[in-house]
């Protein structure tokens, strides 16, 4: 299932919550905030969110 990975407070964040809704695609919401740690570092190597996960690797 895609995941919408990134913080509700967020308006980029929430622009893609709204565009995965319109549309129709099912997703869940998993919360990343802002770090400098290796963890999120090895998901988004730039450090930006919001990500998406998919079953073939991140956008």
């Amino acid at each position: 299932m895609l995941q919408l990975c990134g913080f509700p407070a967020s308006n980029y964040h929430n622009k893609v919550k709204v565009a995965l809704i319109e549309k129709g695609i099912a997703f869940e919401e998993v919360i990343v905030y802002p770090s400098r740690d290796d963890a999120l570092r090895g998901e988004s190597p730039m450090g930006k969110l919001p990500f998406l996960r998919t079953g073939r690797g991140r956008v």
